[in-house]
């Protein structure tokens, strides 16, 4: 292995185009979020179903077949599309529960019911002490 400062330069400049692609990746998973968030709010406005195990699933298969197409690892397109759906998910979820909260701020206590509070929490899997 060869030892010295082309050597360092060489990781150097990997790693530094590995930051970009990083960077590159988390943008477009926030411009996929943003998008996701359209389409559940379309959904809630047509009072359709907001989420179809269906579609998931073929968005899931879908990014299998592209990572074997470009030689990656399906496994990891897989997990990385169902991360970004469930993350989407609970965001949008938390948002309208906490628009509600906004909206009867005292229904929750009044009626022993959920607040939105804990249901993110328990939407993120994590209880109130």
């Amino acid at each position: 292995m060869r030892e010295g400062p082309d050597r360092e330069r060489s990781l150097d400049a990997l790693r530094a185009r590995l930051s970009e692609i990083d960077r590159a990746l988390i943008l477009a998973l926030c411009a996929r979020e943003s998008v996701q968030r359209e389409i559940l709010a379309l959904k809630l406005s047509r009072s359709v179903p907001l989420f179809d195990r269906e579609r998931e699933g073929l968005v899931r298969r879908r990014a299998r077949t592209w990572a074997i197409e470009a030689g990656g690892d399906p496994e990891l397109a897989a997990l990385v599309v169902a991360a970004a759906l469930e993350s989407g998910k609970r965001r949008f979820l938390r948002g309208l529960l906490s628009g509600l909260d906004d909206l009867h701020p005292n229904l929750a206590e009044r009626s022993g019911t959920v607040t939105a509070a804990s249901a993110a929490r328990a939407a993120e899997g994590t209880s109130e002490s």
